[in-house]
């Protein structure tokens, strides 16, 4: 006997809603942790640079439940929690893993960014200054997760049949974001890239160093080349 709409409905609430709702919850308890385990770095690391260097900052900051971050020096991380629920295109290679295969819901993941900034960016506000994504993780509703994104970030945390995001690995994780961000240095722009300004720009400038800057400007992304 086919199936009714209504009922067609209510098996999209129970394999779908539901599920998004689970994976949600997880995805904010894997969040608690990493900010937790971000907070854990910042001291481990302020202890042992500030008798290098004290004029190095490494300090950990909680926005609110969905963003943190950790500056060191001059570099900025910003972990983000996206509160929807994502799935993937049929050809990714999710799919094609027996654990998946097995039951789709398993597809859906929550997601956290983390994005590399200036700190200079936040301290002078300027707010048309680029960040850039290091690495994304997808995390399910039984935790396991695959990572993409930058260097060994792409390659070292891409099992999703057998990788659960634990504490250790969200050290590695984290970790390996401050490594290449550290490595992918500030490029000064080509002198005609410059030789303009406006008077607004000026006024900008003169005010408070607001003056449009990022890591790229205007060039391949010159860290990774110094990585490769």
């Amino acid at each position: 006997m086919a199936q009714t709409k209504r009922e067609k409905i209510y098996k999209l609430f129970q394999t779908r809603s539901c599920t998004k709702q689970d994976v949600f919850e997880e995805t904010q308890k894997v969040f608690d942790e990493v900010k937790s385990v971000l907070e854990e770095i910042a001291t481990e690391y302020s202890n042992h640079v500030c008798h290098l260097d004290e004029r190095v900052k490494i300090e950990y900051s909680s926005q609110n439940q969905y963003r943190a971050q950790i500056q060191f020096g001059g570099d900025i991380l910003v972990f983000q929690m996206h509160t929807n629920i994502f799935t993937f295109d049929k050809d990714h290679h999710i799919w094609k893993t027996s654990y998946v295969k097995k039951d789709e819901t398993r597809a859906y993941c929550g997601m956290i960014n983390v994005y590399n900034f200036l700190a200079d960016s936040f301290k002078f506000n300027r707010l048309n200054d680029a960040g850039y994504l290091v690495t994304r993780l997808f995390v399910n509703r039984e935790r396991h997760f695959f990572a993409e994104g930058k260097k060994e970030l792409n390659y070292l945390f891409n099992n999703f049949v057998e990788g659960k995001l634990d504490r250790e690995t969200m050290v590695n994780i984290i970790e390996s974001s401050i490594f290449y961000a550290i490595k992918f240095e500030l490029q000064s722009p080509p002198f005609a890239n410059m030789e303009r300004i406006s008077v607004s720009q000026m006024h900008q400038l003169s005010q408070n160093n607001n003056l449009g800057t990022d890591k790229q400007l205007g060039f391949k992304l010159q860290g990774d080349l110094d990585l490769e």
